[in-house]
């Protein structure tokens, strides 16, 4: 499980990276004398004139050129945060152990005395939540907009994951 997790990680670090210079690209081009909107060469006009080509005004160009940036405190701490969970994984039998028997009801408590060694093969809670974390690299770095969509992917992803991996172990 930790070399998935830690695949994981690599491949959302990768893509939120590329996003990313994707993002320093579009405002790096807005800089240059381009129209956001439409690409138009905005050199040689006056300053604070509106694009000839589409109508916006350099106020609404520069505004959506940052929209998608962000702020860098945001990915400090979710790579802090990242780090922790990810660190858990050292500790995951344990952590997967106080978790059932916090939200166990009374009925499996029986279960979940037993020795955790025995449901070593067992994908438990800790695990969906190392994996959601893995994957967090690429939904901090997407725009607002579609943040929303990157977390019901994560979700579904860790879920599908986890059952898959349920699957294949026989847990």
């Amino acid at each position: 499980m930790g070399l998935l997790i830690m695949w994981v990680f690599l491949v959302s670090c990768a893509l939120a990276a590329e996003h990313r210079e994707q993002d320093r690209v579009r405002v790096r081009s807005s800089r240059f004398g381009e129209c956001t909107a439409c690409g138009y060469d905005l050199q040689g006009l006056a300053a604070g004139v509106a694009c000839p080509e589409c109508g916006h005004s350099p106020s609404n160009q520069s505004a959506g050129a940052f929209s998608g940036v962000v702020p860098s405190w945001q990915v400090i701490l979710a790579l802090l945060a990242q780090v922790t969970l990810l660190g858990l994984a050292s500790v995951r039998d344990d952590l997967n152990q106080a978790i059932m028997m916090l939200l166990a009801p009374p009925s499996i408590a029986g279960v979940c005395q037993t020795p955790w060694a025995s449901h070593h093969a067992m994908i438990g809670p800790a695990d969906v939540l190392l994996l959601g974390a893995a994957i967090s690299p690429l939904a901090i770095a997407l725009p607002q907009s579609r943040r929303l969509s990157a977390a019901m992917w994560m979700a579904l992803g860790s879920a599908g994951v986890s059952v898959l991996w349920a699957e294949l172990v026989g847990g």
